[in-house]
């Protein structure tokens, strides 16, 4: 579970723009990797280890992205504004997040849920004056709900992520799915392994991960260093899948095991490069023909809604569960509030997403 147990506490040795330190839990049997954020980490701090940045900050940066939405968006990215200087304010920044292995803080499927219960659980105790929490829970909401529950904590909806089901061997039989894969098969590019890679396609992947996500997609993204994509591969933390042409890495995907699914934490092609070569349609169709050998069910994460669902996707629910500290008045405040609020953010959340996600 935790690849990064025995590596430096720092994390700015492997996102750059995370500020805090890597700790751990033992929980059900299992090391559980922890992100300790360093309270207010600014505003370019990665959604990855700054919980306020992660449900506040960065849909308020895609709402202010976003071109279309009048006043309506403009208020609400106002109001978030706000709510993100108050979340810091009452120590949200400078959570401790379970099941941060720094990869899409490692999604949790149903088969896992209790067992981040734990894991959190023990996190609360080791660290009682923090804001305790884990993201990414696949699951339904009756479970999550139930374990945030016993903690004293509460649950709710944070995002939507896009999930193909290809359990039966098949990839999926969309129209836009069948021609990314005819794409693909006359392109006629050199696709290689895992084990394929060299030092030199690392350092490819590195600059068109960094050029799809920092330039293209924002700076709250992770600042992922050379070192974390190397560890990553070394440690087989995630598996590596690429298209070569002559010689060069052309683009490449990473895919994950949870158990109930893989996720897609490092995708990358280059951002210059010719639109209608088509590669992020081919790195999309390598990873569905992956899944479906491999009969695997694949979260590929948020954005880009409509895109996924017309190539078979179907939208789940991400759940967060936050359980807030009860040593300090900060904490006892937050508590309340968010007990208070919790059946509306179950109704609001859902509402904004459909209005202004991926």
């Amino acid at each position: 579970m935790n690849w990064l147990a025995d590596q430096p506490a720092d994390l700015a040795v492997w996102v750059a723009n995370a500020r805090g330190r890597l700790a751990e839990v033992h929980a059900a049997g299992e090391s559980w990797p922890v992100t300790l954020g360093a309270g207010d980490q600014g505003p370019a701090a990665t959604w990855l280890t700054s919980l306020a940045s992660a449900l506040i900050g960065t849909p308020k940066d895609e709402i202010v992205r976003g071109e279309g939405h009048g006043l309506g968006g403009k208020l609400l990215a106002q109001g978030l504004g706000l709510a993100e200087h108050l979340a810091v304010a009452m120590g949200i920044g400078g959570a401790a997040i379970v099941n941060n292995s720094l990869l899409s803080v490692s999604p949790v499927g149903p088969s896992g849920v209790a067992a981040v219960g734990s894991a959190l659980a023990a996190a609360a105790r080791r660290w009682p004056e923090r804001i305790v929490a884990a993201r990414g829970i696949v699951a339904p909401l009756d479970a999550v709900r139930g374990i945030a529950h016993d903690l004293g904590g509460v649950a709710f909806p944070n995002r939507v992520s896009y999930v193909f089901n290809m359990t039966g061997g098949k990839t999926p039989e969309k129209i836009n799915a069948v021609r990314d894969a005819a794409l693909l098969r006359k392109a006629n590019l050199d696709v290689i392994s895992h084990e394929e890679f060299t030092a030199g396609d690392l350092a490819a992947a590195h600059a068109q991960y960094s050029g799809v996500y920092i330039t293209r997609h924002g700076g709250r993204n992770p600042r992922f260093t050379p070192a974390f994509i190397d560890a990553v591969h070394a440690r087989g933390a995630a598996r590596f899948w690429g298209l070569r042409k002559d010689g060069a890495l052309a683009a490449f995907v990473a895919l994950r095991d949870h158990g109930d699914f893989d996720s897609v934490p490092l995708i990358g092609y280059p951002i210059d490069a010719d639109p209608k070569l088509g590669l992020y349609r081919q790195i999309f169709a390598l990873a569905l023909d992956v899944g479906a050998r491999e009969k695997k069910v694949i979260n590929f994460g948020a954005g880009a809604g409509h895109y996924k669902k017309l190539r078979g996707a179907v939208p789940a629910i991400e759940y967060v569960i936050i359980v807030p500290s009860r040593t300090t008045a900060l904490g006892w405040a937050l508590a309340s509030l968010l007990s208070a609020s919790q059946a509306r953010l179950n109704q609001v959340v859902p509402q904004a997403i459909a209005a202004y996600g991926g």
